[in-house]
């Protein structure tokens, strides 16, 4: 059953469909105590000038997860293989920074376990139903 979608999330999923790759990441808090422990800061996070604020992050993300709960796209992360140019304004960004900041504050804690900031890298991609309802919609 095809869900309604917003203009803000037809124009995504035109841009998403505009491009040969779509890089999405997680920031996270991580341990280098216990490597297995990780803990999302944000999530489902694109950028394309590494200057945008939390707010367009936050925007953003909100619409990706909207569209892949509709179906219209999957967001994969964990890629065994990445670009490195797609992903290369992340961890300069002024968002990174912060997070950076926090885990520095983080350390001085006794019991904090988060002493590293990380980047798990990821990508959008339409499904079936995100090209069929852009087809639909003209």
């Amino acid at each position: 059953m095809e869900q309604e979608i917003t203009t803000a999330e037809e124009s995504l999923l035109r841009e998403i469909d505009g491009r040969r790759r779509y890089p999405v990441v997680c920031f996270e808090l991580r341990s280098s105590q216990e490597p297995a422990l990780r803990s999302v800061a944000l999530r489902n996070v694109h950028m394309e000038t590494g200057r945008e604020t939390m707010e367009e992050v936050k925007t953003r993300a909100a619409l990706l997860q909207s569209l892949e709960e509709k179906g219209y796209i999957r967001l994969r992360y964990g890629l065994f293989v990445t670009v490195a140019s797609d992903y290369a304004i992340y961890p300069a960004s002024s968002l990174f920074a912060m997070l950076r900041e926090l885990v520095e504050e983080g350390k001085q804690r006794e019991g904090f376990l988060f002493d590293a900031a990380g980047i798990n890298r990821g990508r959008a991609e339409l499904t079936e139903a995100g090209r069929a309802i852009l087809i639909e919609k003209g």
